[in-house]
């Protein structure tokens, strides 16, 4: 029974729980669908290029579709990231999935913490 009261006085003390995402991307069909669209119409350009006598384009015209490849890749690993914010009346800590390079939680004490808001 302590531990209940324990649990109930903790739920209570939480001023703050919250998961922040980014934007979801596009699903990967659809992602697929506008890389396959571009590279016909740089396949289109580059042929065009190249009957005419200007085959050193080619290769930068492959190398845009690759670029946009890795864009949408990037995109989608990014996608995945969240931070859990969490305020108690003596911590706000901040959880990092997936942890970037170094520590994957970080604690404050909440009244030493700055909150900045730009006016508009």
């Amino acid at each position: 029974m302590g531990g209940e009261s324990e649990t109930a006085n903790l739920h209570r003390d939480v001023l703050l729980c919250d998961v922040l995402r980014p934007a979801p991307t596009l699903p990967p069909k659809v992602l697929l669908y506008i890389l396959g669209v571009v590279a016909a119409i740089n396949l289109a350009f580059m042929l065009n290029f190249a009957l005419r006598g200007a085959w050193p384009v080619a290769p930068f015209m492959g190398l845009d579709v690759l670029l946009l490849a890795w864009a949408f890749r990037q995109s989608r690993i990014a996608a995945a990231r969240e931070e859990h914010v969490t305020l108690t009346r003596s911590c706000l800590s901040i959880l990092f999935k997936p942890a970037p390079k170094g520590p994957a939680e970080f604690a404050f004490n909440p009244y030493w913490v700055r909150d900045r808001k730009s006016v508009v």
